[in-house]
């Protein structure tokens, strides 16, 4: 005797994998696009931080900070004649600096910026972002 029997998956069964896979992978790509913006803010902060060590000695050298070449780095972190550090280029990262400000002879502000993320970096390093 001879059985005609086959074996095999239903349409329904197939949509409810198919629809459970596309859960997954929407949740493990919101997940990536997240960390990818973690690491622009992380690197943008890092370009930032740099800059601490040399402000506090122009500081020291009673010179003043001067702005970032246009927002994006680039030209003298400090007036001082013998401090010739410029500004980390930050324009692969979409970030801006915002202008220093010496708020005293012992401090300095200053902030990095991308749309609505700010961070505010001083004598005693950087703020990072949220």
């Amino acid at each position: 005797m001879y059985k005609n029997s086959t074996r095999g998956f239903t349409l329904i069964e197939l949509l409810v994998v198919i629809a459970i896979i596309g859960i997954l992978a929407s949740v493990v790509l919101a997940g990536l696009s997240s960390q990818r913006d973690r690491a622009r803010q992380a690197s943008a902060i890092s370009s930032a931080r740099s800059v601490v060590p040399v402000a506090t000695a122009c500081i020291d050298a009673n010179g003043t900070i001067q702005d970032p070449a246009a927002g994006t780095g680039g030209g003298l972190i400090c007036n001082a004649g013998n401090i010739t550090d410029t500004w980390p280029d930050i324009t692969t990262t979409n970030w801006t600096y915002g202008n220093p400000a010496n708020a005293s002879g012992e401090d300095f502000t200053y902030t990095v910026t991308d749309g609505a993320i700010t961070s505010t970096c001083s004598i005693t390093g950087c703020t990072q972002p949220s």
